[in-house]
């Protein structure tokens, strides 16, 4: 597991195997199986230095890839970042007002679904 490619590939096939095999369905059964990868990195407070193609890792920061509902099975915190949005208007008299722009998530999603949400979050 010398380069950042193969401990991706063998997070992945295990956490399939274990989502496949209903192990640990809770966290990573086939509802809650998100197929998004999350980057792994050595310093978490580091850069984060994703390789682009071709590229080694070894001088990197970057470590591994997992699917993102199976990090916590391994002690992985994950982070994400939200975006809120709102238009400040000003009126012919002068009066201020703040319209939110407030989304609502689609009811297909996993988590949440039919629920207000952020404007932009990942």
């Amino acid at each position: 597991l010398d380069t950042p490619a193969k401990p991706t590939a063998a997070l992945k096939e295990l956490c399939e195997r274990w989502r496949d095999s209903g192990l640990f369905s809770d966290m990573i059964g086939p509802k809650k199986w998100r197929a998004e990868m999350y980057a792994v990195y050595k310093d978490p407070f580091g850069v984060h230095d994703y390789p682009s193609a071709g590229q080694d890792g070894d001088n990197l920061n970057f470590a591994f890839e997992m699917e993102r509902s199976a990090c916590a099975l391994f002690g992985v915190v994950t982070y994400r970042v939200h975006l809120s949005t709102y238009q400040e208007e000003v009126s012919s008299t002068g009066k201020k007002s703040m319209k939110l722009w407030i989304p609502t998530r689609a009811s297909t999603k996993s988590k949440w679904p039919g629920c207000l949400d952020n404007t932009v979050a990942g």
